[in-house]
């Protein structure tokens, strides 16, 4: 074969390459979870075409998940961390696997619509390829009690940093709404600039700080559940917030912006968390301390925090509640 035939067998050979190669890696974390890691495949394997793959990140589970994904007949690609790796770092070691252009880190327990995957596809095409992509979500309960999949269709819009945080506010911590470009997202700046717990949010966020650009929809586009927690939410959303704001203030995120997000969070997952996840007095502490400059904070989260304790307790602080909301009515002079 003559020089100028390698030449072009060689070209051809890289472009048969580029046509395998997916669009759009859909990665999953997941531990212990096959019943509901099955219940996130049921809708995500139909969404397979030569521009997807998915790929699970199987945490050295002890129950059957790595038999159940054997049996799939080779449509998801299972992977093995090294034993020991905790599940932030596990969400985070999702940014790199497969070898889609994109990775969308899909966690076990949530239900994607059934053509998100198409959407997610036919806006990196429509917007050139940007570095992040993000998009709305439905919250249920543990048993998803009146979830009914179906299709939406997403209303894609660009934005730059500030924008971004504006429209997706304190959701920019929910790992299954992220979508990263292979090779955006700098690892090591990740797992520096972050509080553990808010290693999968800093994958966005430090992301979008850093190009200034950012694709997100409106529309929900998955179903999260609502599982009740054991760990300290009060504290991740409170001082954690606060560090990792903190951690990259160089990025420039507009103050006002963060404080927003912050504020956000206060009357929506801080008040859920009070009532559905472990309190402990440190926790309490923190958000309190965190918090006492924020209206939300005596309307929403402290009352939550009073339910849990007696209905006394709870009275004396709609009294307080009630009191605080007079003051902040009153002109300021």
């Amino acid at each position: 074969i003559s020089f100028q035939h390698r030449r072009c067998l060689s070209a051809f050979d890289k472009l048969r390459f580029m046509k395998k190669q997916p669009l759009l890696s859909i990665n999953i974390p997941t531990y212990n979870r096959v019943s509901y890691l099955k219940q996130a495949l049921e809708a995500l394997l139909p969404q397979l075409s030569d521009e997807i793959e998915i790929n699970v990140s199987d945490n050295n589970s002890t129950d059957d998940t790595w038999d159940y994904l054997g049996s799939l007949a080779g449509k998801v690609n299972r992977i093995k961390p090294p034993v020991g790796t905790d599940a932030n770092h596990n969400i985070l070691s999702c940014v790199s696997l497969g070898a889609g252009e994109y990775t969308w880190i899909h966690c076990d327990d949530d239900i994607a619509r059934l053509n998100a995957a198409d959407n997610i596809v036919r806006a990196i095409k429509e917007f050139n390829r940007p570095p992040a992509l993000s998009f709305d979500w439905h919250g249920f309960d543990v048993n998803m009690t009146g979830f009914v999949n179906r299709s939406e269709k997403a209303k894609w819009k660009r934005c730059d940093r500030n924008e971004f945080l504006r429209c997706i506010s304190y959701k920019f911590t929910f790992a299954s709404a992220i979508v990263i470009k292979r090779g955006c997202a700098d690892l090591d700046y990740i797992t520096t600039h972050a509080p553990l717990a808010l290693i999968p949010g800093n994958i966005i966020l430090s992301t979008v700080g850093k190009y200034n650009d950012a694709v997100i929809s409106e529309v929900p586009l998955l179903a999260a559940r609502g599982s009740p927690g054991t760990h300290e939410l009060l504290t991740t959303f409170s001082k954690d917030m606060f560090r990792l704001f903190h951690m990259n203030k160089g990025l420039g995120y507009d103050p006002d912006v963060l404080k927003k997000v912050y504020s956000d969070s206060l009357k929506t997952v801080m008040v859920h968390a009070a009532l559905n996840f472990r309190v402990t007095w440190k926790a309490a502490w923190n958000v309190t301390a965190c918090s006492l400059g924020y209206k939300n904070f005596y309307t929403h989260v402290l009352p939550a925090l009073a339910r849990r304790l007696t209905p006394r307790t709870y009275s004396l602080v709609n009294v307080l509640r009630n009191g605080a909301r007079q003051c902040w009515q009153r002109p300021r002079n």
